[in-house]
């Protein structure tokens, strides 16, 4: 019979593998966030398909999302529609079901920069079927745009999407993110908007590592991330390899404070971490890591994660 000790570390093993399905973050959801973000719907659609036949998937909402967004990518490519001519149905079906997921606020925030682009996208799909003529695809897409996209928005999630969370806290971000779009595109106001995320980030000194995690609570490195820029008016993908696709590439020498810079374990970005060094300063970043919690760190004078670099990227253009 086992003993206490022994029970207690399968259970411990036993929550972190569930959690991993359900938050996506284990490789293959991973896989299907880099494929989507490089474009390839087919294998991201063929891939969710095979997660959606494992059990242990059951309660993960992430291979639902990813068949359904795909879907929607797909309807757009003429050729791949005009073979699958329920592809737009099962869009939306599989998106619907997506939503009845427990979890479902979580999954919208934690991916929330993949659903507001999908909305511009379907948008001009809906026109373009409207052009074409076919009346039935165009009047599909805009009655579930209204009701199942009616609150999301390239500016930040609106209350509309998660009425249980309506609070002070949207309202200011809302505010923030009005000023942020009155604000002049000067070369002096960009300046500023990388001075206050740094000053943003380094209030989170010293909060402890959380795998998955995305708010002050504990952070992982792209959860730290998107949350620094979230509260700036700037959504952004979840994972690091996202992030860095997302981002304008960088020569490293022209990385400086407000920018990204990203680390590799073999071919694939595994790490981020947000840039607060000067021009002609020592390259400094401060990250979210597994040992430390959220720390600065030289990448110049770092043994580990200098080797690692894996590129910078830009996100205040």
């Amino acid at each position: 019979m086992l003993n206490l000790s022994i029970m207690k570390t399968l259970f411990i093993i036993l929550m972190l593998i569930g959690s991993a399905t359900l938050f996506g973050q284990d490789k293959k959801i991973d896989n299907l966030e880099v494929l989507y973000s490089q474009k390839h719907y087919t294998k991201v659609l063929r891939k969710a398909n095979k997660l959606l036949a494992i059990p242990d998937y059951d309660y993960s909402g992430m291979p639902t999302f990813y068949k359904s967004i795909a879907l929607f990518r797909l309807a757009g490519v003429p050729d791949w529609f005009n073979r699958h001519q329920n592809g737009l149905d099962n869009a939306i079906l599989a998106y619907n079901k997506f939503l009845s997921y427990d979890k479902i606020d979580i999954y919208i925030k934690s991916h929330y920069f993949e659903v507001a682009e999908l909305k511009l996208y379907l948008i001009d799909l809906q026109k373009s079927f409207k052009h074409d003529k076919q009346k039935d695809n165009a009047l599909k897409l805009e009655r579930f745009i209204n009701s199942q996209l009616r609150g999301i928005s390239q500016y930040g999630i609106d209350k509309t999407v998660l009425p249980e969370r309506t609070s002070a806290v949207n309202r200011k971000k809302s505010k923030a993110n009005k000023e942020l779009s009155h604000k002049p595109n000067t070369a002096q106001a960009k300046l500023s908007l990388r001075e206050k995320i740094v000053a943003f980030a380094k209030q989170f000194l010293g909060v402890k590592y959380q795998w998955a995690g995305t708010t002050p609570n504990g952070f992982d490195c792209s959860g730290y991330i998107g949350y620094i820029f979230q509260n700036h008016g700037i959504t952004m993908p979840r994972s690091a390899a996202a992030q860095k696709n997302n981002a304008t590439k960088l020569k490293l020498i022209e990385a400086f404070m407000g920018d990204l810079v990203f680390f590799k374990s073999g071919t694939k970005i595994t790490h981020v971490g947000l840039v607060i060094s000067k021009p002609n300063e020592a390259l400094t970043m401060i990250h979210s890591s597994t040992s430390k919690g959220i720390i600065i760190t030289n990448i110049d004078q770092s043994n580990y994660w200098k080797p690692k670099l894996g590129g910078a990227g830009r996100i205040i253009k």
